[in-house]
């Protein structure tokens, strides 16, 4: 009873499990939200995200212990650091609210370019849209060009056509072969893809390179300086917060 009468601690024990769920909330979907934003893979976006919160976590962790030492803060001072600290992460949350595109995936969020052109439709033709929302995504992955492939939906293999659009998997791109490795990527290339509409002066029409297609978004840099702030005073704030609840519980 003690201890509930105690409003400093209460509320410091109080920041401090919110903080630990956020944390847990970041850790658990940031990743995903990297890979689904900028059009990464898993690894990819698990990469970068580990960039950012090796150094970011670590480095504010000791810095922020350093700076209640160096400073000699007591507890209403580290409070008023602490508070510092989450109004900047709170202001730098605000790029979340960045938007990138999605590259279009066929027969899941754009047509078919093949099956259109074979039936006089543009890309963006409202019926063709009408017809992806009210049909199943069995239905929609399977048109004229892959209809003899024998393609599953269980077998989810993304490759980016020459076209610049996603395909659900090889099958699903109609490819026959796979035709060579690319150096610059080290991905494979398939080729013979029946419903690939490439550029054929230079020669992609019916190519499709292994892996989603490099998104156009180019707010990645930014977005990932902002998640290194955001970590950074998260954690910078951690041990003075700590160091502030162990003074203000009672002896």
């Amino acid at each position: 009873m003690l201890l509930l009468k105690n409003p400093p601690f209460l509320f410091l024990c109080l920041a401090g499990a919110t903080e630990a769920t956020l944390i847990a909330g970041m850790s658990t979907f940031g990743p995903k939200f990297l890979e689904s934003q900028f059009n990464l893979s898993a690894s990819e976006a698990a990469t970068w995200f580990g960039y950012m919160v090796v150094p970011a976590g670590g480095g504010g962790t000791f810095l922020g212990g350093y700076i209640v030492k160096r400073m000699n803060l007591r507890c209403r001072g580290i409070i008023r650091f602490c508070m510092v600290c989450a109004i900047v992460s709170l202001l730098a949350i605000f790029i979340f609210l960045i938007h990138c595109p999605n590259v279009p995936m066929a027969g899941v969020t754009a047509p078919y370019q093949y099956d259109l052109m074979e039936k006089y439709r543009d890309l963006y033709d409202e019926p063709s849209q009408l017809r992806l929302r009210n049909s199943s995504l069995e239905d929609t992955l399977t048109v004229g060009c892959n209809a003899g492939c024998g393609c599953v939906r269980e077998v989810y293999n993304p490759v980016c056509g020459a076209d610049g659009v996603m395909y659900y998997s090889p099958c699903h791109a109609g490819c026959s072969s796979v035709n060579h490795t690319d150096r610059l990527t080290g991905k494979q290339v398939y080729s013979g893809c029946s419903c690939v509409v490439g550029n054929v002066s230079r020669a992609e029409e019916g190519l499709a390179l292994r892996g989603k297609c490099v998104s156009s978004c180019h707010h990645m840099p930014a977005f990932l300086s902002f998640l290194f702030i955001i970590i950074s005073f998260t954690f910078l704030c951690s041990i003075p917060a700590l160091t502030a609840t162990l003074r203000w519980a009672p002896q």
